[in-house]
């Protein structure tokens, strides 16, 4: 005589339990519409999560054609790809809101090597669409298989015209300059970032907004590229060229470490940052050393994480009715900090 013991929760059970309909249970535990009382809904609700009711992903994913997950691919090396605690927060929160799934993988480049490595690679993950979340050296190969195959893909901080999110880091460098300069500053000095890898567009963006903001009111900036360790001006170097009659008033830089670089070697010399010179950097939120009240202009990550989520989401959506989507360009905010002083 065989005993079959059956030891998984089904949505009959749940309907049961719960003395509604199956129909109503399918309904209440997926978050659609619905004419269910709020009383019928909290009984649903607690009787699934007493008996460990969890929805078939793949059954669901059979009858509708969707997976219901998104998936971010990133480089495997820290260069080639970042992912800022504020971009988590912003993919998570709105993955949740959807009802979709996030999953998250680095790749090695030997993984895009070519079309057939690529296809294997890419079917594994069991997604509706990707989120590319590069700084730059995307494969060719893996560009060409989600655009053969129409995959939906959106871009994340990447400059193109098309189907991507990023601030707006000409902008920022622009109005980092500006207020510099309706605070009497002339003597402006913007740090370039230097690295032997290749460089993120918006090392170069943000360079170009100070610098074309400055010339505007007829002035010009400084660019000071130093000798540094891993692209950073260190102490001793800022300290030197602070001590000088024709020093900057007032500096701009790509990193937060560089500013807060300036911010010691000034304290060292003697000066106090927001008074006897400004400093003002580009960075996401909490992300300047502690103790620093640094200007800055900041970086909308949570924004970028929500709208890049929400815009494969749509792409998703419209099938093969999806048209290339005009990239979203976020503004930074100023946040003032204690670095900014009025120079007379």
């Amino acid at each position: 005589m065989l005993i079959r013991i059956r030891n998984v929760v089904t949505i009959k059970d749940v309907a049961n339990l719960s003395q509604t309909t199956v129909s109503a249970v399918s309904l209440i535990l997926n978050g659609k519409p619905h004419t269910y009382s709020k009383e019928t809904e909290k009984r649903v609700i607690k009787v699934a999560s007493e008996v460990g009711y969890r929805p078939r992903a793949y059954a669901q994913s059979m009858r509708s054609g969707r997976f219901n997950q998104v998936t971010v691919l990133m480089g495997a090396g820290q260069a080639e790809s970042s992912m800022q605690d504020e971009l988590f927060k912003g993919l998570q929160a709105e993955v949740q809101d959807r009802k979709q799934r996030l999953g998250v993988a680095r790749v090695d480049d030997d993984t895009f090597a070519d079309r057939q490595k690529t296809t294997s690679y890419i079917s594994q993950w069991a997604a509706d669409g990707f989120l590319l979340n590069y700084n730059y050296g995307i494969p060719e190969a893996l560009v060409e298989h989600l655009s053969h195959f129409k995959l939906p893909h959106v871009y994340i901080n990447y400059k193109q015209d098309f189907d991507a999110v990023r601030p707006d880091d000409y902008q920022a460098g622009y109005k980092a300059a500006q207020v510099l300069l309706e605070r009497g500053h002339r003597r402006i000095a913007y740090i370039r970032y230097d690295q032997p890898d290749e460089l993120h567009y918006s090392r170069f963006d943000r360079r170009q907004g100070c610098l074309d903001a400055v010339a505007v009111a007829g002035h010009k900036a400084e660019v000071l590229a130093m000798d540094s360790n891993a692209g950073q001006p260190q102490v001793a170097e800022i300290r030197e060229l602070l001590r000088h009659d024709d020093a900057p008033t007032a500096w701009i830089t790509y990193s937060p470490q560089t500013a807060a670089n300036i911010y010691i070697a000034a304290l060292y010399n003697g000066l106090q940052p927001g008074r006897d010179l400004s400093i003002i950097t580009f960075t996401e939120n909490d992300g300047l050393p502690r103790g620093m009240n640094i200007a800055y202009l900041e970086v909308p990550f949570l924004n970028i994480g929500h709208r890049a989520v929400s815009m494969l989401l749509d792409k998703i959506d419209a099938g093969a009715k999806a048209k290339p989507s005009p990239t979203q360009i976020i503004p930074m905010s100023l946040v003032e900090g204690g670095t900014i002083s009025t120079h007379k």
